[in-house]
């Protein structure tokens, strides 16, 4: 009997069949193909979930998917990355739990998370485990799914949820290849882990060593450390002073030959003890200088060991002790004037022999003693003091014996009115060769002192903390506040000068001034600390005046139109363009003047006046600044007062105008600098007028064409389509800085990079005329970026320019010191990087 030959219908179901599923064995390969890009390409583990969520969703051609992670404490399972349009299964649905007895935890997902093994649901309609569920899946048209564990290392740490608009969806083959899916994000998840884990040892390591060196090079002791040969390996910056050579001469056996020949010999056994005996030792030895002079110090040392506890050298300090070698030397040779030392002693002198038998006894003072005189005489010290007091004589009395003298151990004793601390001082004293060493001590009450010590050490400590803790302060709050005040200020400016309605830009104002009035008092506070802590120094260089006052002007225009109010620049034609000085305290001196006057006048005008007056010399020139004003003036009784700091008229002008008032402050201390100070004349009703005088050094270059005056379409064509790289971690600050590159060279291409590695790499790749470069940035800094370019640049060097939050000097030596040509300080100003762009990129 003939088989039946399948029908060509059936034929065709069974290739149609066939190929959906060689299509679905297609996309999941691509999707496991796409988990292992995401795997390489991903560095945290949320972007990692939401990303393998997704591609399960586009690429495998699931109907949903999502990751959740098991909350330590409540054992939920707690979404951490969706994929699919519909996510909003996940709100509507019962709480998934890991644990048996709560109901969310009986579904395939708690299955899956306690087992450690996948659960499939291939016919959500009909699966009992899907009780709590299937009304909420069946809607969003789920009919299969499948829960898979995540682990990390062998422990299940949350689950995988696919979802398939088909029954009967997953089969051995696919379940199989979403188990390897699976297994590639686990693998992530410990590599990720594994990675944290090793930069939190390098950073251990890092700081650790770090805070070795900054110890050692603030220490006011010697610190060495020597191979097991004596070889130095380290010495710091004390020990080269106190022994008088160098780092590099002091390598090596280079100290050795520094050592007084006398005691090389004694130095060799005392390394040999603190080897064979593993100790701590001690040891007074003198270096000779190389101008011939003797310095005496006392050395420490202790054996380096390493992880198997062998000894692999030394580490040790000196203590610069000449003085007081000198000082007991001088004390001996005048012994023979003891008599009358004694006489002057204030405090305690006793006579005693080596065995510490008491001879006699001088002082003014008996309420120092535990007992009269005629109860101790002739007694062992041990038999009159207390054991730790007697123990420190015996001490002293030895050294005394051994090296000649004695000096600086201390005991305390205990008398009804309180604690006294006493110092010894130890002496031997011959009346001839044959007799025995009457010892002579003097006790010194050291009470006060020691108090003293400790309060001052207090003191000390605590006042290096809140200079720490100020200026840790100061950074982070500089640089945390200009950061989004650059946002603020700079799209704020540009709407203004979009078509806005009325309204608008009367709102665009206010944004703008209360953002900048917040900078300025940022800047007061910043400003007046440096001064008080006496770091502000001044940068005197070449500087163009005439452009200075007008950019000055120009910052002010916009605020003085609004007033109705004339802002004038008079120059007397004898003032020089071009004069050294420091042109950034020059302008914030002026910018504080006449910020005040716009604030205080409500009509009339202002004028920056600048004119030359005597003396008259051939490389200086003397000129008077003033800004009047039509203001509200101020009282006279006032008048002094305006110039303290956190000051200003009276508390009415405060509310009504705000400020911090350290702007007079500030400048005035500016000035003070300058060998200036600030004048006032007022009259109050009327107006002010607000003047210093200043001798300038002259330049050489003068009436110069500044080249901010060409018009727009010259600097265009001498700027055209340049590539700019900008650096900026910050959206907000990237599209700022996007928006005036373009403003300024509308032909220009723009090149985006959002740490250092990527900068980098667009540099690279791109090859731009200009860098403007961000510096506090994740991954890699700018400081750090810049160094790399500069060591792969080869034939030429493009210009890189900073864009910092910082206001220290600090920072900005920096930039220069890491390569970085110029700098730009946030909140950028458009006539500010129109001129530093202008310069680099016609350079």
């Amino acid at each position: 009997m003939k088989e039946d030959k399948p029908s060509y219908e059936d034929l065709l179901v069974e290739i149609n069949f066939q190929e959906q599923k060689m299509n679905k064995a297609k996309r999941l390969y691509l999707f496991i193909s796409r988990i292992n890009q995401i795997i390489v390409r991903t560095k945290e583990r949320n972007q990692l979930f939401k990303e393998v969520c997704n591609t399960a969703v586009e690429i495998g051609g699931f109907k949903m998917a999502w990751i959740g992670m098991i909350d330590l404490d409540t054992q939920d399972v707690i979404p951490v990355g969706v994929g699919g349009l519909d996510q909003e299964y996940l709100v509507n649905i019962k709480k998934i739990s890991a644990k048996i007895d709560k109901e969310g935890g009986r579904g395939p997902a708690g299955i899956a998370i306690r087992k450690g093994v996948h659960q499939v649901c291939n016919a959500i309609a009909d699966d009992p485990s899907m009780n709590l569920w299937r009304e909420e899946a069946l809607k969003k048209g789920f009919q299969s799914l499948i829960a898979i564990p995540i682990k990390m290392y062998e422990k299940v740490v949350g689950v995988f949820m696919i979802y398939a608009a088909e029954k009967n969806y997953f089969d051995d083959e696919e379940i199989s290849l979403l188990n390897n899916a699976a297994s590639d994000v686990t693998f992530a998840l410990e590599f990720f882990e594994e990675e944290i884990m090793r930069k939190q040892a390098e950073e251990a390591v890092f700081q650790s060593e770090k805070r070795f060196h900054t110890l050692t090079e603030v220490s006011p002791v010697g610190i060495f450390r020597t191979d097991l040969t004596g070889a130095t390996t380290y010495v710091n910056q004390r020990w080269s002073q106190i022994v008088g050579i160098s780092f590099e001469e002091s390598m090596g056996r280079g100290w050795y030959t520094a050592l007084h020949p006398d005691d090389r010999v004694k130095i060799d056994k005392e390394l040999k003890k603190i080897i064979t005996e593993k100790v701590r030792g001690s040891l007074e030895y003198r270096f000779i200088k190389p101008d011939g002079s003797i310095v005496w110090v006392i050395g420490q040392a202790i054996p380096e060991t390493n992880t198997e506890n062998k000894i692999i050298g030394f580490i040790g300090t000196i203590t610069d002790i000449t003085e007081r070698k000198e000082a007991e030397d001088k004390f001996i040779k005048t012994s023979k004037k003891m008599e009358a030392i004694i006489q002057a002693i204030p405090d305690m002198i006793f006579e005693l022999n080596l065995e510490g038998i008491i001879f006699n006894y001088h002082s003014p003072n008996s309420e120092l003693l535990l007992m009269p005189p005629s109860l101790f005489i002739r007694k062992k010290i041990n038999e009159v003091l207390p054991p730790h007091a007697a123990a420190v004589c015996f001490l002293a009395l030895k050294e005394a014996n051994e090296k000649g003298f004695s000096r600086g151990k201390q005991f305390f004793l205990e008398f009804p009115n309180g604690k006294f601390w006493f110092e010894l001082s130890l002496a031997p004293m011959k009346q001839d060769e044959k007799k025995e060493k009457h010892f002579i001590v003097i006790s010194r009450d050291v009470t006060e002192q020691n108090k003293m010590n400790q309060e001052i050490q207090k003191a000390k400590e605590l006042a290096e903390s809140a200079s720490k803790s100020k200026t840790d302060f100061l950074a982070n709050m500089s640089h945390e506040i200009r950061t989004p005040l650059n946002g603020i200020i700079g799209f704020t400016s540009l709407l203004m000068e979009s078509n806005l309605e009325q309204s608008q830009k009367e709102y665009m104002l206010t944004i703008n001034e209360s953002a900048n009035t917040l900078m300025e008092i940022v800047n007061d506070i910043l400003d007046f600390s440096k001064i008080e802590a006496g770091k502000l120094e001044l940068k005197i260089e070449e500087a163009d005046l005439y452009t200075l006052t007008a950019q000055i002007i120009s910052l002010f225009k916009y605020q003085a139109n609004q007033k109705q109010i004339d802002l004038v620049l008079d120059i007397d034609a004898n003032v020089p363009q071009y004069l050294f000085i420091d042109s950034l305290r020059l302008k914030q001196i002026i910018i504080n003047l006449i910020g005040n006057a716009v604030k205080f006048t409500q009509k009339g005008q202002i004028v920056l006046d600048i004119k030359t007056i005597l003396p008259v010399e051939d490389d200086f020139v003397h000129l008077i600044f003033s800004v009047k004003d039509t203001g509200i003036g101020i009282q006279s009784k006032n008048l002094d007062k305006i110039f303290h700091s956190f000051e200003q008229g009276d508390n009415s002008t405060s509310r009504q105008f705000g400020g911090t008032g350290l702007g007079l402050a500030i400048s005035n201390r500016l000035l003070a600098l300058m060998d200036s100070n600030l004048e006032l004349e007022s009259t109050y009703g009327v107006g002010s007028n607000f003047h210093f005088k200043i001798r300038l050094k002259k330049s050489e270059q003068q009436n110069h064409h500044l080249l901010e005056t060409k018009s727009k379409l010259t600097m265009e064509n001498i700027l055209g389509a340049k590539k700019v790289l900008i650096v900026e971690d910050n959206s907000i600050n990237m599209l700022l800085a996007k928006t005036l590159v373009k403003k300024i060279i509308p032909e220009s291409i723009i090149i985006e990079a959002f740490d250092g590695e990527e900068a980098i790499e667009q540099y690279q790749n791109q090859r731009p005329d200009i860098i403007l470069m961000d510096i506090q940035m994740p991954n890699k800094n700018g400081f750090e970026a810049t160094y790399e370019i500069r060591k792969i640049e080869q034939d030429r060097t493009i210009p890189i320019i900073a864009l910092t939050a910082g206001i220290f000097t600090e920072e900005k030596e920096q930039c220069f010191k890491s390569g970085m040509n110029d700098y730009i300080t946030k909140p950028i100003i458009v006539s500010d990087l129109e001129l530093v762009m202008l310069k680099w990129l016609t350079h």
